[in-house]
């Protein structure tokens, strides 16, 4: 199965640890996991997964600034349909950069689910 995991950044957090882990685990199990985040790589701590070498392909986005960025809602959509997963999984505020490929239904057979991080 391949899953597209979004998530802003990589910061140290439950929710970023939260990710990393479900990432790491579903490879482990044998998915094609890919895990995009809309923050630029400086922002991110990798340090959590120090243990073990990441088996999930890593690509990142270089947004430095809050707000929304059409050229990030652009890259995530193109992306999602270069890699055409069977899921696409995102969490905190990257929902609104896959709406227009939900609300279209594109790509047919892909399964969108957020996670509510509280």
């Amino acid at each position: 199965m391949r899953i597209l995991q979004l998530c802003t950044d990589l910061r140290l957090g439950g929710v970023e640890r939260f990710v990393l882990d479900l990432s790491q685990e579903l490879a482990r199990k044998g998915h094609e996991v890919t895990l995009v985040t809309t923050w630029s790589d400086a922002f991110d701590e990798m340090t959590v997964l120090n243990d073990e070498r990441p088996l999930f392909k890593r690509i990142h986005f270089e947004k430095c600034s809050g707000g929304r960025s059409l050229s990030i809602l652009w890259r995530v959509n193109k992306l999602i349909w270069e890699l055409n997963p069977d899921v696409v999984h995102t969490h905190l505020f990257t929902l609104g950069y896959t709406l227009p490929t939900i609300l279209l239904g594109l790509p047919g057979n892909t399964k969108y689910v957020h996670t509510v991080h509280s």
